[in-house]
Order: C-alpha cells, then structure tokens, then sequence
C-alpha cells in the first residue's frame, strides 16, 4: 500500500508503463528515432521496470510477516520501503536508468544536440511551474498585486537556471 501511493499493484503497473511509454514516445518524436533505435530504447525501458519489479518483489519479500501495528516492524519495513519510493518519486526511467545510457549511446550529434535543446526546455517549464506554486504560498502569507507577483515572476525567471540537486 505504501509503495502504491493508495492504487492496487496493478494499477501501479500500468501507470509506470504508461510513463515509461509516453517518455519514450516523446524523446522519439523530439529527436526522430528511427524504428532500430526506438527498439532499443523501448527494450532499455523494459529492463529498467523489470529490474524495479523485482526490486519490488524483493521488498515484499522482506516485509512478508512484518506486524503493522508493531511500531519496530514498521520502522524496519519502513526502511526497506523508502528507498523504493524515492526511486519511483525520481523516475524508474530517469536519470541513471539503463534506459538513458542506452539513449545517449543511441543518438547521434544532431539527435543528441535535439535532446540536449529538449531537456533544457523542460527544465525551463519545470523551474517556472515551481516558481509559480511559490509565489502562491507566498501569497498566502504575503498578498501581491498583481502587478508585484508579475514583477518578481520576471525578476526570478531573468537569473540562470539553476543546476538540479538530488
């Protein structure tokens, strides 16, 4: 249940596949896979949920018998429970996945210089989706005219990206 985010194993499934197939369908669009390269990425895609699975599997194995209202069973599945969903929250096909080193030994200069303008354009709408969900909380705290909120939009939108930290 805790691994699920409240959905049935399932469900949970499809919805990683289903990210995974959409990731993969994107890149192909942005940088033009030709047939061979996209059966090499979307076999990488299956590696990694594969490996994550049994990840799973493995958990369930280790909390198997563990007492959920025994505080010190808990703690220990918790431990066990934790890492994995740090790893769904970060992206089973993400970053350090077999998926992208597959990918980035697939393209060549022009598909990887697609790829590069690509996730640089994400991480532009990503930073400015944040910065927006920030001027709302602080707002809740610290009313803004408009005029204000556009003005400190802008002022953080003009500074360089910064680097992502994990």
């Amino acid at each position: 249940m805790y691994l699920y985010n409240g959905a049935d194993e399932a469900t949970f499934r499809k919805q990683l596949e289903n990210r995974a197939q959409i990731r993969v369908r994107r890149i192909a669009e942005v940088v033009s896979l030709t047939p061979d390269q996209l059966a090499k990425l979307q076999l990488a895609t299956h590696g990694d949920l594969s490996r994550f699975y049994r990840e799973l599997e493995h958990v369930r194995q280790k909390t198997k018998g563990l007492d959920p209202q025994k505080q010190n069973d808990m703690r220990k599945a918790w431990e066990l429970i934790s890492p994995v969903q740090q790893r769904v929250a970060h992206g089973i096909v993400g970053e350090d996945s077999l998926t992208d080193r597959i990918l980035l030994s697939l393209l060549d200069e022009q598909q990887q210089t697609k790829y590069v303008e690509y996730q640089q354009q994400r991480q532009a709408a990503q930073f400015r989706s944040i910065l927006r969900i920030t001027v709302s909380d602080l707002e809740k705290s610290l009313p803004l005219t408009e005029k204000q909120r556009d003005e400190l939009i802008k002022l953080v939108e003009g500074k360089e990206l910064p680097e992502m930290v994990d």
